[in-house]
């Protein structure tokens, strides 16, 4: 690496770095098989997090789409007539916890289940409507809905009582476990590339060093030494981040069709992208960086070394 001569200005600025990032993508090519390794281990550990992120933010995104409801499902005994079933219905509209409640027949329930083409076949051979009376209750705003499922669970006639927010208070309890798994995974694995990155720029100074050791005795400054290293930690992160991209956008189009169909079986629509275009370019960036805070450290320690021992 030849030092050139002292320019001034933006001139000798940008012919510093330009020399600086030529060195550095000429050290990647002169050993191809050994900086395709570290890249596939550098981009692996980037696209794990990346994946579990993209998969818990579309999760997330999923159960958003749902119905937000808090209707409560109060299926009378199968023993309980018309006259009981509106009795019961009337009685609880009256309750100040209660905004509306929705009497729904047998009869209406057995005809919502034929619809279904699935259920059909089978709904056919009954000879007798085994559905019973529901209520759907819906709590007024403010209302305590935990307290108002316990009452109609202890109303006399109740065989059955379901809420809908409680599932999706245990859906939001995991997806929020998932979330902080892929933050720690993400924190664990960007320390594994800082200090993979690290530890091969560590292994190139060694190989430099006597090269370095010359041209410090010619007047380069720590800057200067430094500079090239960086740059070969920064496309050690960047392009590891960019193959993880490009890994995790392979991902997304394996599963997509999958799930599509999954969802669409159940009478929904939903379309996977695990990250857009640019969240994938700002990945790549702070890969970069990572990779450069690992070049810079490993440098660093190397010249001040030199500088105890001089």
């Amino acid at each position: 690496m030849s030092r050139g001569p002292r320019i001034g200005g933006f001139a000798a600025w940008r012919r510093a770095h330009r020399t600086a990032l030529a060195d550095a993508l000429g050290r990647l090519a002169a050993r191809p098989f050994a900086s395709l390794l570290t890249l596939a281990v550098l981009a692996l550990a980037v696209a794990l997090p990346l994946c579990l992120g993209g998969l818990v933010k579309e999760a997330q995104r999923f159960s958003a789409g749902l119905r937000e409801s808090r209707d409560i499902a109060v299926f009378l005994d199968p023993a309980a007539d018309s006259a009981a079933a509106r009795t019961a219905a009337a009685r609880w509209n009256a309750d100040p916890r209660v905004a509306e409640v929705v009497l729904q027949s047998p009869e209406q329930g057995l005809s919502e289940l034929q619809a279904d083409r699935a259920l059909a076949p089978t709904l056919a051979v009954l000879e007798r409507n085994p559905l019973p009376w529901v209520l759907l209750v819906a709590p007024r705003e403010g209302a305590d809905d935990h307290a108002l499922v316990e009452a109609l669970r202890a109303e006399p006639g109740v065989d059955q009582v379901v809420h809908d927010a409680a599932w999706r208070e245990r859906l939001a309890a995991w997806l929020q476990l998932a979330r902080h798994l892929a933050l720690l995974a993400a924190a664990l694995l960007g320390a594994g590339l800082v200090l993979v990155v690290g530890n091969t720029v560590r292994l190139e100074i060694q190989d430099r060093s006597e090269e370095i050791l010359t041209l410090r005795l010619l007047g380069a400054t720590d800057r200067w030494v430094r500079r090239p290293f960086l740059y070969l930690g920064a496309l050690y992160g960047g392009l590891a981040g960019a193959i993880a991209g490009g890994v995790t956008w392979l991902a997304g189009s394996w599963l997509a069709p999958p799930l599509a169909r999954l969802v669409a079986s159940y009478g929904g629509s939903f379309r996977l992208v695990l990250w857009s275009a640019s969240e994938l370019l700002a990945v790549a960036a702070l890969a970069a960086l990572l990779g450069m805070a690992g070049a810079a450290a490993a440098v660093g320690h190397h010249l001040r070394q030199s500088e105890s021992t001089a």
